[in-house]
């Protein structure tokens, strides 16, 4: 009998490490696909910093023209419309979104001077 009790505790305890896993990798795979589906036809987040638990601030494009808007849960208020040339790169995994929005930022008020 104590065989078998040990045998289930091994087989549930594998079960569960094995569900932790799998949430993780699914919950990465999620996550990467955000940023594919921010893009639309006519709109596109060219970048976006947290602010705050609910709260962003994003750098928005649509057509030729951007704007910066903030993000709180359940409302989005345009703060202002931002003249100037904002590159669409993709950023990649070694730079910090901070760095990139605040570059951002300061070639936006460098040409507004």
């Amino acid at each position: 009998m104590p065989e078998n009790s040990m045998l289930s505790l091994v087989t549930i305890l594998l079960a569960m490490v094995l569900i932790l896993v799998l949430a993780y990798y699914v919950s990465r795979a999620l996550g990467r696909g955000w940023n594919r589906r921010a893009a639309g036809k006519y709109l596109n987040v060219i970048d976006q910093m947290a602010i705050g638990q609910d709260r962003a601030l994003l750098i928005v494009s649509v057509g030729d023209e951007h704007y910066l808007v903030g993000s709180a849960s359940g409302s989005v208020t345009l703060l202002a419309k931002l003249d100037g040339e904002f590159p669409e790169e993709t950023p990649s995994k070694e730079t910090k979104s901070f760095r990139d929005f605040h570059a951002l930022m300061e070639k936006y008020n460098r040409k507004n001077e």
